[in-house]
């Protein structure tokens, strides 16, 4: 059931650009709005994935970073609701 949610997100996340894009497009006459447009939606994900997004546990076992790893697998753990590593060992 989750990817099916995911893929119409993404789908309605599309469309919606789509359709601001092409209002836009129509009310400026103007490309270089558009590009402004793209651009600061670019810089805010771009923004929002380096501050919200924690890294891979996997990334930061490779890395010689076990407690961040561990810290990293608690809060998934907390966010699905289930048992904590520390339950588990």
């Amino acid at each position: 059931m989750r990817p099916i949610i995911s893929t119409i997100s993404q789908l309605l996340y599309v469309a919606v650009f789509t359709i601001t894009i092409a209002v836009l497009r129509y009310v400026t006459k103007n490309i270089n709005y558009l590009i402004a447009f793209g651009a600061t939606i670019g810089l805010i994900s771009s923004v929002c994935i380096h501050y919200f997004l924690e890294e891979s546990p996997l990334f930061l076992l490779k890395k010689n970073r076990h407690l961040e790893a561990f810290q990293v697998l608690e809060k998934i753990f907390v966010i699905n609701k289930k048992a904590s590593p520390r339950e588990i060992a």
